[in-house]
């Protein structure tokens, strides 16, 4: 027999049709086990599938899991920009977004944590949520936005207590200068 839960928020829970006193039977189990893999194990690519798949393939480098080199990585970002890219919408991505999601701005990032081991600088602890802080602020010294030597590797909670955090910045240097 089917047993409905009704939980505290007011949903209800309905469990399948071949549960026995509200558990799943092992045949059902089974089915979303399999499911939860994402395939049956029963099933197996076409050979035609394989073949479409190792001709799409071939000439692309960086499928079989290799790291793409930096100035390729730049200059992929580059080609991708401005009116040449196939999702350009003129320009209405803000100057902020568009910079802190450039493969520059990727590839400074890498090199802080790398540099710094992925550890906090101020409290020295490894292994937690860490941001790669500019010590001069990005939108006051855009000449030093890149340069690995204003980066310092920070944990949250000492990320949020610097001066700069937030709008921070504004209070130290004035008004708020446009990103360029």
């Amino acid at each position: 027999m089917r047993t409905t839960t009704t939980f505290k928020d007011g949903h209800k829970y309905y469990p399948p049709k071949d549960s026995v006193d509200g558990h799943l039977s092992e045949e059902h189990r089974k089915k979303l086990g399999d499911s939860q893999r994402g395939r049956s194990k029963n099933f197996k690519h076409t050979e035609e599938w394989k073949k479409n798949l190792s001709e799409r393939m071939k000439g692309n480098k960086f499928a079989s899991g290799r790291v793409m080199p930096e100035a390729e990585r730049l200059a992929r970002s580059k080609k991708n920009r401005g009116p040449d890219c196939r999702l350009w919408k003129g320009g209405v991505t803000p100057i902020n977004e568009s910079i802190r999601k450039s493969a520059e701005y990727k590839i400074w990032r890498d090199a802080v944590y790398k540099r710094d081991n992925w550890t906090c600088q101020s409290c020295g602890v490894y292994g937690v949520d860490v941001h790669a802080d500019h010590i001069k602020p990005f939108a006051f010294f855009p000449e030093l936005r890149f340069d690995v030597d204003n980066g310092r590797v920070l944990c949250v909670p000492c990320h949020r207590s610097t001066d700069t955090w937030g709008y921070g910045s504004v209070k130290l240097y004035g008004s708020r200068q446009v990103v360029t």
